[in-house]
């Protein structure tokens, strides 16, 4: 019997009877909670509203609410039979004052592990810690298996537009999973991954994007602006980490937990190629006709993004700016450039053979430990100000091919992706894909997960047509 059974039966939740039950702790609103419920066809309602159990008990329902306030009115005492739901009804043995202080999301992973290893467990205050430790590996390992198991079933699917972009996302995941777990065993999993994104591009559907892209549904970078402009919000903060794949998110995510704040979390295609002078230019100019612009940069950046928001205040900040309610003081848009991802991802040394981010990662949380970030969002968040998240491109770790294209065919160079003109497409024998829409260029692309350098070397980095350099966050942030 699991914990969700015990405490159910304690609580005699399949008696048919008018009952209101007061959650102390949240374990019963919890979402696993709710699943058994749902699982075992129990009828529960989870309300605060008085009036709304008046009004059931006044129609004779046998209903049982779940209710997050500790007592309830005395007219209702004569309808509802009220029971409290409090640490000392968890089905733990041992001190479960302990527990006082820890989250109902922590709780509910403390009854997952004692019941799946050990229901006889006895809580104390010398195995407390050790509990929580082996409670939050077990739920990272689930979450884990459980990811691996989605990959596996959407690279099944049909690759539409929706299926892929929940295949990069539930990629991305999986990646920063591994990376926790020190497991590798994705590496299995990159072939077919990679054949995903070559047939997308192969079948023209990523062509489709750009039809189906809009500024109220967004599938697209170049359409963030115009999605954010759509919105109407008094004060906006467009917040741009160059570089930032799906697996980069979560990490990001995770270390802005303390902040106690919610995402709407949406996941975009880059254009291609997945380089920052294209796909950054276009999230600034909110347009994908940007294959042209002469300098592309900060400057031009926040010239577009002036332009676009025209009759606001605008402010392009970067990450070395100071961040206060000063220098917000007045404006009414702004933006701020956060360069950490790329140039990290750029500057982080591999060994040979290395074939994971896992260095990398360790260097982007350390430097996240001393940025000015979380303080950049509190007080953006303090300023009323609106918050988005958003990227340009992602990136992989590649291996350098030891091939390089003669100069002359070059308009645009990255490691991972070259821009070649159109009437050179005959003179190189590597890979060529049209860009979407743009007749008088082609993008060379090395095979697989190489790129353009010396031999063997180990880097990160992007222009490629992978599912991490092309899909990407865009983060709406709640308090």
């Amino acid at each position: 019997m699991g914990w969700q059974q015990r405490i159910a039966t304690a609580l005699s939740f399949t008696e048919k009877s008018p009952k209101i039950i007061s959650d102390t702790i949240g374990v019963l609103s919890s979402q696993v909670f709710k699943d058994y419920l749902s699982k075992k066809s129990i009828e529960v309602i989870y309300s605060d509203k008085s009036s709304e159990m008046l009004l059931s008990a006044n129609n004779n329902e046998q209903i049982t609410y779940i209710t997050t306030k500790p007592s309830i009115p005395q007219f209702l005492k004569p309808y509802f039979e009220h029971k409290s739901f409090e640490y000392s009804n968890l089905p733990l043995n041992g001190d479960v004052s302990v527990l006082k202080g820890l989250d109902s999301d922590t709780i509910v992973s403390i009854c997952n592990y004692v019941f799946s290893h050990n229901p006889h467990i006895v809580l104390s205050q010398s195995n407390i810690k050790e509990i929580l430790v082996n409670a939050k590996n077990d739920d990272s390992l689930k979450v884990l298996y459980e990811i691996k198991t989605s990959v596996k079933e959407l690279l099944a699917t049909e690759k539409t537009i929706p299926n892929v972009i929940n295949m990069a996302e539930n990629w991305g995941k999986l990646i920063y999973q591994s990376y926790i777990q020190n497991d590798e065993a994705f590496l299995e999993d990159i072939t077919s991954i990679d054949e995903v994104s070559k047939e997308l591009i192969d079948t023209k559907t990523f062509e489709q994007v750009a039809f189906a892209s809009t500024a109220s549904k967004p599938l697209s970078i170049d359409k963030i602006i115009p999605y954010i402009k759509n919105k109407k919000e008094s004060k906006a903060a467009l917040l741009c980490f160059d570089c930032m794949g799906i697996a980069e998110w979560q990490l990001l995510k995770e270390y802005l937990k303390d902040l106690n704040l919610n995402f709407a979390e949406q996941y975009l295609f880059t254009l291609l190629p997945s380089v920052t002078s294209i796909c950054r230019t276009a999230i600034f100019h909110g347009s994908s006709n940007v294959y042209e612009v002469k300098n592309p940069g900060r400057k031009d950046e926040s010239k577009a993004f002036a332009e676009f928001f025209k009759g606001n205040q605008t402010k392009y900040f970067v990450e070395e700016d100071v961040i206060n309610d000063d220098t917000l003081l007045g404006y009414d848009m702004v933006s701020i450039l956060f360069n950490f991802f790329d140039d990290l991802c750029h500057s982080t040394l591999f060994p040979a053979n290395e074939n994971t981010k896992t260095i990398y990662f360790n260097n982007c949380k350390q430097y996240l430990e001393k940025s000015n970030v979380k303080q950049a969002i509190k007080t953006l968040l303090e300023n009323d100000f609106a918050i988005y998240f958003c990227s340009d491109h992602g990136s992989v770790i590649a291996k350098g091919n030891g091939e390089k294209l003669q100069k002359y065919l070059i308009d645009d160079f990255a490691k991972r992706a070259v821009i070649i003109p159109e009437e050179a497409s005959e003179l190189t024998e590597f890979e060529k894909i049209d860009i979407p829409f743009v007749k008088n260029k082609k993008i060379v692309l090395p095979k697989g997960r190489t790129m353009f350098t010396q031999k063997d070397k180990i880097e990160i980095n992007h222009g490629g047509i992978s599912l991490e350099e092309i899909v990407v966050p865009f983060i709406t942030v709640k308090k």
